[in-house]
């Protein structure tokens, strides 16, 4: 069986992370495409900053897309894949869906579920690091699910994609940790600049 080479890839939304993933994409190689209706004008500018090709509706982007990446906060990760899941099942169109949000193991979870009954590969991702321009493609994007054939072909190419198991909340997990450690470093050094200044 001939295996998809991924071509195009759609960007859910292109604000700060986003941008910088898309752009780091499509300056290797991909189609990168997005919707901006409703978006803010910083949003609308840094996409167009990047290159990244604006297409005229959501539906859109779900047809002209291999795979999909939700990267926006996260309190908006589920809304966001509940109108995607919702417009899969309408027009009979299923790319790859990978939410790359900082949300917990539970909440990749649920976003799973909207996916459930359709024919989607749903991919948990977690983002570790600062974007992909300023790390010059060093951003590690940790992945799980049952199938990360496409998104594995990201690696090396705007981003470092690192597997970490075939269950859904495994790379959130990751995520979390890292995250935990990081903020909780953080406050620790400010707790202590706070007792010196004291």
């Amino acid at each position: 069986m001939k295996m998809k080479t991924l071509q195009s890839i759609g960007i859910l939304m292109p604000g700060d992370m986003g941008h910088a993933c898309g752009q780091a994409l499509k300056q290797s190689g991909f189609r990168v495409v997005t919707f901006l209706g409703g978006r803010s004008d910083r949003t609308q500018s840094l996409s167009a900053s990047a290159g990244i090709e604006s297409l005229a509706s959501l539906d859109d982007v779900i047809r002209q897309s291999d795979l999909i990446l939700s990267i926006l906060p996260p309190q908006h990760a589920h809304g966001i894949a509940t109108e995607v899941a919702d417009m899969m099942a309408n027009i009979g169109c299923f790319p790859d869906y990978a939410d790359c949000n900082a949300i917990s193991p539970k909440s990749a979870k649920n976003i799973f579920e909207l996916f459930s009954n359709l024919p989607v590969n749903f991919i948990d991702g977690g983002i570790v690091g600062f974007n992909p321009i300023k790390e010059d493609g060093r951003t590690r994007l940790y992945v799980s699910g049952e199938n990360l054939f496409l998104i594995s072909q990201i690696d090396g190419r705007g981003m470092v994609v690192k597997p970490v198991g075939h269950l859904i909340g495994q790379a959130s997990t990751l995520k979390m940790i890292y995250a935990s450690a990081t903020k909780g470093a953080f406050s620790l050094f400010a707790a202590v600049a706070g007792a010196c200044r004291a």
